[in-house]
């Protein structure tokens, strides 16, 4: 993404993932860009047992493999949008 040009307006809009998407008003030449996204985790206890099970993987060859299999997979599913 380019840098902001000052004064102009910016739109934000929400899609049905919670995504918040920007682009300037009454210009479509330049595309949207990505302003933020939901919360990762709308449960802090998750966020907590997650990062837990990050730092055990460190230690655990096959907590550490499967991570990496979760996030190849995640990556697939995000990039194609596969549902």
């Amino acid at each position: 993404m380019g840098s902001l040009e000052p004064g102009r307006e910016i739109n934000y809009l929400t899609d049905e993932n919670d995504y918040v998407w920007g682009h300037y008003v009454g210009d479509r030449s330049i595309k949207r860009w990505l302003v933020g996204g939901p919360p990762a985790y709308k449960n802090p206890k998750e966020a907590v047992e997650i990062s837990k099970m990050i730092d055990l993987a460190n230690y655990n060859n096959t907590l550490k493999l499967k991570l990496k299999e979760c996030m190849q997979l995640y990556y697939l599913i995000k990039e194609y949008n596969i549902k």
